[in-house]
């Protein structure tokens, strides 16, 4: 063989060398810039679920303290309606002609009013105090 085929083939054994290096350095390359972008993508994830947790811990919140709010105002629904039925037992009598005692048109007066405030405030609003009135028969 002569000089000028060792010379060819050398330089197309470096041809093929630099294009399997540059190759290799491109397919490297590709998996890092991937390997970068998957890992981003898993802690933009783990920061959405962790959002997720907070969130259902909040509503979870949420959700008992309207249970109570619910429960509280039940119970005084039940409070006031048995001071309405003890306060019309005594002139259960008279009220065949529609007469009511003035007593317990103010506390009807005065529970249209609290109602209307408990409307206004919502079920997680404080419930407006009843009245002094409110006790008696």
């Amino acid at each position: 063989m002569n000089i000028a085929a060792w010379v060819l083939a050398v330089l197309i054994a470096a041809l093929a060398s630099l294009g399997g290096g540059y190759w290799r350095g491109h397919v490297d390359g590709m998996a890092a810039s991937q390997a970068v972008q998957d890992h981003k993508a898993v802690g933009d994830l783990a920061g959405i679920l962790d959002s997720h947790t907070t969130l259902i811990a909040s509503s979870n919140e949420a959700s008992r303290a309207m249970r109570q709010a619910t429960a509280l105002r039940q119970a005084a629904d039940r409070k006031t309606t048995e001071e309405f039925r003890h306060a019309l037992s005594a002139t259960a009598d008279s009220r065949a002609g529609c007469v009511f005692p003035a007593d317990v048109m103010r506390q009807l007066q005065a529970a249209h009013e609290r109602a209307a405030t408990a409307a206004a405030l919502g079920v997680r609003g404080a419930l407006p105090a009843a009245g002094a009135g409110a006790d008696q028969p």
